[in-house]
């Protein structure tokens, strides 16, 4: 009798736990059923422009970005520096259109599985995050919206938004949305990496002077390329090395910045360069003392200025080398345009560079040169 009673109890039980279950999956069901394609926060996409503050968490680093009163974006834990407009407004119409796919577990026992705990303190790199806390308010304070993105499902492609699982602030409940977002996970890629851009071909001389006195001078030959001056005898020109340094203007990929009053610039090296349409610009270098992505790291600084006087002239320019070659032209209010707009944007920072950019402000005689070989 007693084996019978523990068999009619398991059965008992059994059917408890399955109808247990099933009313689990019949409210999901529905609750999947009246949210598909609801607003993550309703009302938000017809405020996204109330959007004045954009905070983020990864356990590994906090930054905020704020619109101040010009409509500049700019990051608070990089002394105000101006952030990506792009990427901040892609950011905040993503949040504003996020849109429900499906209900997930309200189970905190399972929210490890999608990622959405909460950002991870002892996380040691970026590449390691896996949560990212993000919070958006209007100008007087008020939060618009706050949550917890964690495992993306699916990425966006040119024609299909992204999915990825979330968590709002202070509920348990997870979700599956959708929506075109594109968070960083590093605060410097939420920077404005626009700072300043002189074609090789504008570049006429380069003067590089060291602490201690040694300064290495490279002008512009009639063929266009920069030569040292007063090379010394039994040497050779290192051709690569000598055209990095004519297009060391072109493209800088700065790391990280910083206030300038920040950092000891103490004992950098000098480095001018003169372009056709007046441009000067002086770089300072001076190494940092540690490294960034696994290189060397420099802080650099940018003084930028339009000199009339600096402006070249016929007989500075190269030879042409075809008849389909058109003589450039040489625009000094062009010239002192992007002189002013690119002092406006680098005045006052110091910016960090790896070795590999930061290489070719710093030449000496000897790295742009290399003995000649025996004949």
């Amino acid at each position: 009798m007693r084996v019978k009673s523990w068999f009619v109890l398991l059965a008992v039980t059994a059917l408890a736990v399955a109808a247990a279950l099933w009313l689990v999956a019949a409210r999901d069901e529905r609750l999947a059923e009246r949210v598909y394609g609801e607003p993550l926060y309703p009302g938000l996409a017809a405020r996204v422009n109330d959007i004045a503050e954009l905070g983020f968490d990864t356990g590994l680093d906090q930054w905020t970005i704020r619109r101040d009163d010009a409509g500049v974006w700019r990051m608070a834990e990089r002394g105000g520096y101006p952030a990506d407009p792009d990427r901040v407004k892609q950011a905040a119409v993503a949040l504003g259109k996020a849109a429900v796919v499906a209900p997930k577990t309200a189970d905190p026992a399972k929210h490890t599985r999608l990622s959405l705990v909460g950002p991870d303190p002892e996380v040691e790199s970026a590449d390691d995050v896996k949560t990212v806390a993000m919070t958006a308010r209007t100008a007087e304070g008020e939060t618009l919206a706050a949550l917890i993105l964690g495992k993306t499902k699916q990425l966006p492609t040119s024609s299909e938004p992204g999915q990825v699982y979330v968590r709002r602030e202070g509920e348990d409940r997870t979700w599956l949305v959708e929506s075109r977002f594109d968070i960083r996970k590093d605060p410097t890629a939420w920077l404005d990496k626009t700072l300043l851009k002189i074609e090789r071909a504008r570049i006429r001389e380069v003067v590089v002077e060291h602490p201690g006195g040694e300064t290495l001078r490279l002008k512009r030959n009639p063929y266009g390329d920069l030569r040292p001056v007063d090379m010394p005898e039994g040497r050779v020109t290192e051709d690569i090395r000598l055209t990095a340094a004519q297009r060391s203007l072109e493209f800088l990929p700065f790391a990280d910045v910083r206030p300038a009053d920040e950092v000891d610039m103490s004992g950098a090296v000098e480095t001018t360069y003169r372009a056709d349409n007046g441009m000067v610009v002086t770089v300072r270098t001076k190494e940092a003392g540690f490294e960034t992505d696994g290189d060397p790291a420099y802080w650099v600084t940018f003084d930028i200025r339009h000199d009339p006087d600096s402006v070249s002239t016929e007989a500075d320019m190269p030879e042409l080398t075809g008849p389909d070659e058109e003589k450039p032209v040489i625009d000094p209010e062009e010239g002192a345009e992007r002189a002013q707009t690119a002092m406006e944007r680098a005045e006052g920072w110091a910016y960090l560079f790896a070795e590999f950019t930061a290489q070719n402000f710093i030449h000496r005689m000897e790295t742009v040169t290399s003995p000649k070989e025996e004949s």
